[in-house]
C-alpha cells in the first residue's frame, strides 16, 4: 500500500494538527512544504513521512509495524477507533441528558452500543424501543 497525499491529508486532520504543525514534526524549515505534499505539487521525502507516522504512532500509543504501510494501517485502525468511541460517548452522554425524550434516549443508547461493537446491548435498546412505539 502506497502512503498517498490523501492519507497524509486524512491522517493529519484525525490527529487534530495544523500543516503547519505537522511540517515542524517533520523538520521542514518551509512549512508551506508540508501542504505541498498533500496537494501532489511535492513529492514527499519518505523519510519525513516515516518520521510522520512514527510520531503519530507514538502519539497514539500504536506499536510501530514492520513497514510504513503496516504502521499505516494500524495508525488508521486506531484513530478510527477512537473516533467511533467519541461519537459514542457523545450519543451516550446526549442519550442520558434529562431533556431528551424515553424514545430518543433509547435510539442514541442503540447508536451508541452498535458503534461499540455491542451488539446484544443495542438489539436491546432497539427491542425496548419498538414495544414503547407500539402502545
Amino acid at each position: 500500500m502506497e502512503i498517498t497525499k490523501e492519507h497524509l491529508k486524512a491522517l493529519r486532520i484525525q490527529a487534530g494538527i495544523t500543516q503547519a504543525a505537522a511540517a515542524e514534526m517533520v523538520h521542514l524549515k518551509r512549512r508551506d512544504r508540508w501542504m505541498e505534499y498533500e496537494s501532489g505539487v511535492k513529492e514527499p521525502d519518505p523519510a519525513r513521512i516515516e518520521l510522520f507516522l512514527i510520531k503519530l504512532a507514538i502519539k497514539y500509543g500504536v506499536r510501530p509495524g514492520k513497514n510504513r504501510e503496516e504502521m499505516l494501517a494500524k495508525l488508521e485502525r486506531k484513530m478510527k477507533n477512537m473516533e467511533i468511541n467519541q461519537i459514542a460517548e457523545e450519543l451516550r452522554i446526549k442519550a442520558l441528558k434529562k431533556e431528551t425524550s424515553e424514545l430518543d434516549q433509547l435510539k442514541l443508547l442503540a447508536a451508541h452500543h452498535s458503534l461499540l461493537g455491542n451488539f446484544k446491548e443495542a438489539g436491546q435498546c432497539e427491542f425496548q424501543y419498538k414495544l414503547l412505539t407500539k402502545e
